[in-house]
């Protein structure tokens, strides 16, 4: 880890210049009674001396009082958000001048995925998705035009060229709110590498698929992702060859996001048929492992014949919840069997069970788990 001198820093501006009485960003990398190393948004590291508050987080970035600089070592003070209230997010927008349709619901995604909603990381997600919203703009004239003016050759419609282009700006269209602070939740930048491979895991590597065309050993059981990476065969008659570098390549990627999310992939085999799961529970800062009795998990399963599942599961003290998604066809097909359900549970010692069957009306990818993870958000809680 390099130290940097607070004195050599170098700054576009002379407004970013760390000074006695200002404010910064930053994030804390370890804090030991109070002296520790915070890191700035632009990566560089300093020494610190934190007066904490309750509630103060590390490797989230919070606004900092600088008080003092003694021997290349700040001295900070964490703003105190307790007092601030709740419904100020107007003028907070105002003053970033961001529109309050957009900067609110920036606000209440934020809070959403436990990340400050601070004045850095509303107009961060709001730089961002302001550059992907004008992208859903361009049309393929458009794109064109825009590649002449950087290149002398003569690109048409039906060249490789622009279907590449084109192809790469329709994923980036498919990026909302959402997506970005999924990766911030997940200690990930918002980089092209990052929005582009998240959206690789959600969209274009079946894992359940992978799993099936292993070895014997890896079907009817969850497994570990490390070690199913490295007992992966990389042959050339293997048909999912490409997901299976593209899965090594998310490495990084998925060690991240399984810090705050558990993430089982498992199929199941009866005769001929294969039912393909993944189960997902988002941990929680001070529990280790499943509380049996205040959990919340999310199953999806996918066969052939009743299309894919999604289920959304609430246990709390022995009183069972659960929510389907199905396909359309399939609908009353599970609205006649709900009775033989809800018996076969109670049977199992659960004192209450509510099982809702809705239609499905669009995929879920875990990034919009959230909403059904988070206890609840009745209001906003803006944090400066």
């Amino acid at each position: 880890m390099k130290i940097n001198n607070v004195n050599n820093l170098q700054y576009n501006s002379p407004e970013y210049n760390i000074q006695i009485g200002k404010t910064l960003y930053a994030k804390i990398l370890s804090n030991d009674k109070g002296r520790g190393y915070i890191q700035l948004p632009n990566g560089q590291i300093l020494q610190a001396i934190i007066q904490s508050f309750p509630h103060i987080e590390s490797n989230k970035f919070i606004k900092f009082y600088v008080e003092n600089i003694d021997d290349n070592i700040l001295l900070l003070k964490a703003f105190d958000t307790s007092e601030i209230n709740k419904n100020d997010y107007v003028d907070i927008l105002n003053r970033l001048n961001i529109p309050k349709e957009i900067g609110k619901e920036i606000i209440e995604t934020l809070v959403k995925f436990n990340i400050p909603a601070n004045d850095f990381y509303i107009s961060l997600v709001y730089h961002y998705i302001n550059f992907f919203k004008s992208l859903k703009k361009l049309d393929n004239n458009k794109i064109i035009s825009l590649i002449k003016k950087f290149t002398t050759e003569n690109i048409t419609h039906a060249e490789e060229t622009y279907k590449n282009i084109g192809d790469i700006l329709n994923k980036l269209k498919e990026i909302n709110i959402n997506h970005l602070c999924f990766l911030i939740e997940n200690d990930l930048d918002l980089s092209i590498d990052n929005i582009f491979n998240l959206l690789i895991y959600i969209n274009d590597i079946d894992i359940n698929e992978i799993i099936d065309s292993s070895e014997e050993k890896f079907k009817n059981k969850n497994f570990d992702f490390s070690s199913f990476i490295s007992k992966i065969k990389f042959e050339s008659s293997n048909k999912h060859l490409d997901q299976l570098k593209s899965l090594v390549a998310l490495k990084e990627l998925l060690e991240k996001i399984c810090v705050n999310y558990e993430i089982y992939y498992f199929n199941y085999y009866d005769n001929e048929s294969v039912l393909k799961n993944s189960l997902i529970l988002k941990k929680e800062k001070f529990k280790k492992g499943l509380d049996n009795n205040n959990s919340k998990l999310y199953l999806r399963i996918s066969s052939e014949k009743f299309g894919d599942i999604d289920i959304f599961i609430i246990n709390n003290l022995k009183n069972l919840s659960l929510k389907f998604l199905v396909n359309k066809e399939f609908k009353d097909l599970f609205l006649i069997n709900i009775g033989d359900l809800v018996n076969k549970l109670k049977i199992k010692e659960f004192k209450n069970v509510l099982v809702k069957i809705n239609e499905k009306s669009n995929n879920i990818s875990i990034v919009d788990l959230n909403n059904f993870f988070i206890d609840n958000i009745v209001e906003l809680d803006v944090k400066v």
